[in-house]
């Protein structure tokens, strides 16, 4: 053909093609669809998300009641290293190694030995990731170099609930250096509590809850308190801060040498919560005044997410459920009490 393709005139003699503004059109076109299905990618990818926490929330519950068969009680949140000895030992994460699929990480650790990432943690646990504890969604990577100490040590997204404040039937709360520290949920510090304990039903307590994001401290976007250590550390004791006095291994919140109200008394767990503030409250500086606001938050480290409207919490009877960031907080420290004996509302 005399003529190829591009050169065919059609009509009055003008040849075939698009012109600059066509162009234009079309490439604005493709850019609004773009726009408008950008969003609904990014919602489809963070429920995506939410769910894997939620899944990996189910496989704590399922580890959980497999710990309680085993052991007839649920682990301690965590437990003391030893007498006089200030930080080292573990938490519960670690005693739910075995039921989660990781017997094979459990099986090489020395339980005598340090836990804290302040320290030189186990090389076993250096730079390892157990993606079960960690929520896809958190802005924060898992594995945190520890620059000042020995190795890397996980950062973890879930933490234990092991009561609120102010305690829903107005029992006692000790206030100590970390904050407000409650024995009346399912993981406390250096006890066991079994089934029997969740009086007010296994449905109706909280046992796990959802710790994945940051907390604004000072004017600051700070990490939660809680995981502070990294994921595997236990109970920080100490009579004062000086790290003078001695105390046994066995030492709880319920023994009468730890007082009610010192905020220089050290015995906080990495790992565990008791609940002070609403859900997603970004900032501690707006929930209330608080001494030394840096560190006495952190045995009350707020239950905080990146997901929209809420957080994931594990329920004492192994289900999962999405909390609302709406929830009434008495009905919050209600679910996170386990023998308060009061009536939980629906929510």
């Amino acid at each position: 053909m005399k003529n190829s393709l591009h050169n065919v005139k059609i009509g009055g003699g003008r040849k075939m093609g698009f012109t600059l503004v066509e162009l234009l059109v079309v490439i604005a076109i493709i850019g609004v669809l773009i726009a408008l299905l950008l969003p609904a990618v990014q919602a489809a990818r963070e429920a995506a998300r939410r769910m894997q926490c939620s899944n990996n929330m189910k496989q704590l519950g399922i580890g959980m009641h497999n710990y309680h068969d085993t052991h007839l009680s649920f682990p301690k949140g965590g437990t003391v290293w030893k007498d006089n000895a200030r930080e080292g030992a573990y938490n519960w994460r670690i005693c739910l190694l075995p039921f989660i699929e990781q017997g094979p990480l459990y099986a090489q650790l020395d339980l005598t030995q340090q836990f804290s990432g302040r320290h030189t943690i186990q090389a076993c646990l250096r730079g390892t990731v157990v993606t079960t504890f960690h929520c896809p969604s958190s802005e924060e990577p898992a594995d945190i170099p520890n620059t000042d100490m020995t190795g890397e040590y996980m950062r973890a997204s879930y933490v234990g609930i092991s009561g609120a404040y102010p305690d829903p039937a107005g029992r006692l709360v000790k206030c100590l250096y970390r904050g407000y520290c409650s024995n009346k949920g399912a993981l406390v510090m250096n006890q066991f509590r079994g089934m029997e304990f969740l009086t007010d039903g296994t449905s109706n307590t909280f046992i796990i809850g959802e710790q994945s994001a940051k907390v604004e401290i000072a004017g600051q976007k700070n990490w939660a308190g809680c995981h502070f250590n990294g994921a595997w550390m236990g109970v920080v004791a100490a009579v004062n801060r000086s790290a003078t006095g001695s105390f046994s291994s066995e030492l709880t919140l319920d023994d009468s040498k730890v007082p009610e109200n010192d905020t220089d008394y050290q015995f906080y767990a990495s790992g565990l919560t008791t609940v002070r503030y609403r859900i997603n409250l970004n900032s501690v500086a707006s929930a209330s005044s608080v001494p030394d606001a840096q560190d006495f938050w952190r045995s009350n480290t707020i239950l905080l997410s990146s997901h929209a409207e809420g957080v994931n919490m594990c329920v004492g009877d192994g289900s999962v459920r999405f909390v609302g960031n709406g929830v009434n907080f008495d009905t919050l420290a209600k679910l996170c009490t386990a023998d308060d004996g009061l009536t939980v509302p629906s929510f």
